[in-house]
């Protein structure tokens, strides 16, 4: 097919259409309740998502590389992560897809300042009228879009938010029937947040566990780091926090991280739900603290030289 020769905006808009299409049509012939496809697509480098039901009252809202889970009662509910702004009226059509409507959000949350998480997060503020929740370490970074992020070269990132209620670690959140628990586990961001609830799961109660990241940023040293000073102990603490909870339900901010693709596969197969799996969020916390400890050792390694 050759397309006509027409303006570089109607082409992108025409282009993202057909791309957004296409990947929907994969998502709903996938033989479970999603799909995911190649994460190098037309949305920041990834791709469209079927939303779907994980378990209980969580439904994951999010794309292929970047994950956003709704959290549902009948008095509203919370959203974690908004992603790009680009795309809040495709994150949005996610949750109205499932039944639910986008105002019935009452808090947005998110995992941790980086762009790639709260891009969207003043449109999706516009959109729902919701309270932005955040840790208080990541409060001036969302408030300055960014400038003050200890990786940023003093550039605005994201267009910046206002924080309506400021939270510390072991903090609880409610609506109805829910509560979530923040966690700080610090170290990708010094205010690094990680969620836990109890999820009803045909009657047994599961712990649920959104981990905001564990991994190393580029380029940022683990040992005398002047904007960082404290960032090695802040993960050593972080670890230890994690290998304390006794999460069943295992879910993070990036979906790579906990196979999101492999699970899926098995949705609707005969078995458990995937998504429970304690093993696998025992086995990430053993990854992630091995690759943490051998960096730890050669930044230590450097800084004696």
């Amino acid at each position: 097919m050759i397309a006509k020769r027409i303006t570089r905006g109607v082409l992108a808009a025409a282009l993202l259409s057909v791309l957004l299409a296409a990947t929907r049509a994969v998502a709903q012939q996938s033989s479970g309740s999603a799909a995911v496809g190649d994460r190098n697509g037309p949305l920041h480098g990834q791709y469209y998502v079927k939303p779907f039901k994980i378990i209980g009252n969580i439904y994951f809202v999010g794309f292929s590389n970047n994950a956003a889970y709704l959290i549902t009662t009948p008095q509203g509910h919370f959203l974690i992560d908004a992603v790009y702004e680009d795309i809040n009226a495709q994150q949005v059509k996610n949750i109205e897809d499932l039944g639910f409507k986008i105002k019935d959000v009452k808090y947005l949350l998110n995992a941790h300042a980086h762009s790639d998480h709260v891009n969207g997060l003043a449109g999706m503020k516009k959109l729902t009228g919701a309270t932005v929740v955040a840790m208080v370490e990541e409060v001036k970074s969302l408030e300055d879009g960014g400038v003050s992020d200890f990786r940023s070269d003093g550039r605005k990132l994201w267009e910046p938010v206002k924080v309506d209620k400021i939270i510390k670690e072991g903090e609880q959140l409610t609506i109805g029937s829910t509560t979530l628990t923040a966690r700080k586990t610090a170290g990708h961001t010094q205010g690094c947040s990680t969620f836990t609830m109890m999820v009803d799961d045909a009657g047994k109660k599961r712990q649920a566990i959104f981990i905001c990241s564990m991994g190393l940023n580029g380029g940022v040293p683990l040992v005398n780091y002047s904007k960082y000073p404290n960032i090695a102990e802040d993960y050593m603490r972080s670890f230890d926090i994690l290998r304390s909870i006794p999460a069943e339900v295992f879910l993070v901010s990036h979906t790579s991280h906990y196979d999101l693709e492999g699970k899926l596969k098995k949705m609707g197969q005969p078995g458990p739900n995937p998504f429970i799996d304690p093993q696998g969020y025992k086995d990430y916390i053993v990854r992630f603290e091995k690759g943490f400890k051998e960096q730890y050792a050669k930044d230590l390694a450097a800084a004696k030289k």
